[in-house]
């Protein structure tokens, strides 16, 4: 029986994390998950319009892109019929940084 391929997950991180853009699959319990990383905003949304994630994990504080500039454009892409779920996680907890988010699209904000 052929397995379903496995789900994408893309994941931004800032650049201070010195992250090379990478992939890798994790098998666990008989089901992939296929990650990215990307260090900046720009390679997220590359990742994201070349393997239509499921979910994707965004930092406001990115390089080049901010996250929530990401998310919008996530949200609203044309060549992207089923948005992923977008997920902010960053160290910014002020009510205006939240608010910017959720009307970007963002369907979760946590705090790290």
């Amino acid at each position: 029986m052929d397995e379903p391929p496995p789900k994408p997950i893309t994941r931004s991180a800032p650049a201070s994390l010195a992250l090379a853009a990478a992939s890798s699959t994790t098998e666990s319990a008989g089901s992939a998950v296929t990650w990215s990383k990307s260090v900046n905003g720009m390679l997220a949304l590359k990742t994201v319009t070349r393997v239509r994630p499921d979910l994707v994990l965004l930092d406001i504080m990115m390089p080049d892109i901010d996250g929530v500039s990401v998310c919008r454009y996530i949200k609203v892409n044309v060549n992207i019929v089923q948005p992923p779920i977008v997920i902010m996680m960053t160290g910014l907890n002020d009510r205006d940084h939240i608010m910017d988010s959720i009307k970007a699209g963002a369907d979760e904000y946590l705090v790290k």
